[in-house]
């Protein structure tokens, strides 16, 4: 059995958001509400940021 190749990755989404928005997320929800209050986010969540790792090994 021999190591025919390694491979790492990572990713990152959403590493920070430039903003004056003192808000939780400067990206309001437009459909959830309908368009009779736009640019009101209600509390929404945050955007999420996600952090991934990864080994491929091909033997």
């Amino acid at each position: 059995m021999s190591l025919s190749g390694i491979r790492v990755y990572a990713t990152v989404d959403n590493p920070f958001t430039i903003s004056k928005y003192k808000g939780y997320n400067p990206e309001p929800d437009y459909n959830q509400r309908g368009n009779l209050t736009p640019g009101v986010d209600y509390g929404l969540y945050p955007l999420v940021r996600s952090y991934n790792l990864g080994v491929k090994v091909t033997f």
